[in-house]
């Protein structure tokens, strides 16, 4: 289910095999957090964290006892995010996401961290 999870934040499309139709997403970005159920509520939350395509990197993936975790980068327009998510499946389908990002990094932050690479 990582690349069904990955490629739904790349294009924002929502194949109907990937989530469970009680599945849920809590969103937690700096000072905030936004939950939705379901697919079709999944989907509307990734398009307004940012509409159109992403680019998205695997850091690193680790499978856990009910699904995986994984840590990632992505990009759209002019923003840049670092984050890790807790996936749950259950019956070959995505049940729960916990998704912890870091918030949009400015150039000067971004040039930074290349700077430590």
């Amino acid at each position: 289910m990582l690349t069904e999870f990955v490629e739904f934040l790349q294009t924002g499309q929502l194949r109907p095999d990937v989530f469970a139709t009680d599945a849920v997403i809590d969103f937690n970005v700096p000072s905030w957090r936004f939950s939705s159920r379901g697919p079709a509520a999944i989907a509307q939350q990734r398009h307004a964290a940012g509409p159109g395509p992403w680019q998205v990197v695997v850091d690193r993936a680790e499978p856990t006892p009910r699904g995986f975790v994984v840590e990632l980068h992505h990009a759209h327009a002019d923003q840049y995010y670092r984050t890790l998510s807790l996936v749950t499946v259950a019956n070959g389908r995505i049940l729960e996401v916990v998704h912890y990002c870091t918030g949009n990094w400015d150039a000067a932050a971004r040039e930074a961290y290349a700077a430590q690479r």
